[in-house]
């Protein structure tokens, strides 16, 4: 209320300078002409209520930009409160000094998944995570002596958190390929899985079935690519003339159509409705949707080998790279997944010769 009347008070003084005093009262037994004073009655009340909208204005751009101090922009337009415990600090692209960063600040930004049980996984009922992706980041924390702060991410954003710096690292199922290494430094594969198809029509029995139908894909994997290509392969389709370099999933019609979604769950909810034949993905990914209502086509192609993405040129990826295969060839890695229940990976040892 006080505000409002110093408001008042303001909007007053403010509409007098601007359209003049308030005019006096007309009476039967004054000389002041009547309809002057209604006209100069409503100039003050325009005059005063302008003031008041100005004066409104102002306050609350104040108040916004007094709120906004207490907040730091990160790039990207991310907005993050300043003492948010976890956070980096910018774009890492090129920093060499990432490694002495993360030790000052004393904790790492660790990108994994949060939805496939044995790589990437948060129990919400807990708010922990668990999985091959989490403790690769326990070790990789532990040989930067730091602490680790795991974000959970999909396909959609563990790129775009990366490149904003708010992670230093990333897992999140993450396959090497030639086009993400110009972009990101990859580690050597710490998993490697195989694409696959899922499907609930039980006519649908091989991938040759799915021609003529559209499969559910997410964004910025590869999974479209890859079916296409295996479909090529198998003489499914017909195309002599397939260039993978110019293939882009939302507009390919050619024996195949894709509906892409930002995450898994978008995905797998397209083909319980029927939106969608199938839903193609990593082999992990959609295991995460069986039930006795659909099965995953026998054939597996295009492998999938997960890699640890860190910003390009930067310290760090050096760093990471080299936990990753001491990882390995010390048989830590196969210890880890023996006791997550997931294959061994012997192709991985071939980083050690």
């Amino acid at each position: 209320m006080a505000r409002f009347l110093t408001l008042n008070g303001l909007a007053a003084c403010v509409g007098r300078s601007w359209y003049g005093a308030a005019p006096a009262l007309a009476s039967s037994d004054s000389t002041y002409d009547s309809a002057e004073a209604n006209r100069a009655a409503s100039r003050f009340k325009f005059g005063r209520l302008s003031a008041a909208l100005f004066l409104a204005g102002t306050v609350l751009i104040a108040a916004a930009s007094e709120a906004y101090a207490t907040e730091k922009m990160l790039p990207g337009s991310m907005i993050v409160p300043e003492g948010t415990a976890g956070f980096g600090t910018g774009v890492n692209e090129g920093n060499t000094n990432m490694v002495a960063m993360i030790r000052e600040r004393g904790v790492v930004n660790i990108g994994v998944k949060s939805d496939i049980k044995g790589l990437g996984y948060l129990d919400e009922a807990t708010g922990q995570f668990s999985g091959l992706e989490v403790e690769l980041g326990k070790r990789i924390a532990k040989a930067l002596g730091v602490d680790v702060h795991f974000v959970a991410v999909n396909s959609g954003t563990r790129t775009e958190l990366l490149d904003q710096g708010v992670l230093d690292l990333v897992m999140g199922t993450m396959t090497i390929t030639p086009t993400r290494q110009m972009q990101w430094d990859f580690s050597t594969p710490y998993f490697s899985d195989y694409a696959s198809v899922l499907v609930e029509n039980p006519e649908i029995k091989s991938l040759p079935d799915l021609v003529g139908k559209s499969i559910a894909v997410t964004v910025k994997t590869n999974s479209a690519l890859a079916l296409t290509q295996e479909l090529v392969k198998l003489g499914a389709i017909d195309l002599d003339s397939f260039d993978p370099e110019t293939f882009v999933a939302k507009t390919w019609s050619e024996g195949i159509s894709f509906k892409e979604y930002d995450n898994a769950e978008l995905a797998h909810e397209a083909l319980k409705r029927g939106v969608v034949a199938g839903f193609c993905n990593d082999r992990s990914q959609l295991s995460i949707f069986l039930n006795d209502e659909r099965h995953m086509l026998p054939e597996t192609f295009a492998p999938q080998p997960f890699g640890i993405a860190t910003p390009k040129d930067s310290d760090l990826s050096e760093f990471v790279a080299k936990v990753v295969v001491e990882l390995t060839c010390s048989g830590e890695l196969a210890r880890i997944n023996d006791g997550l229940g997931l294959p061994q990976q012997q192709q991985l040892l071939e980083y050690c010769k």
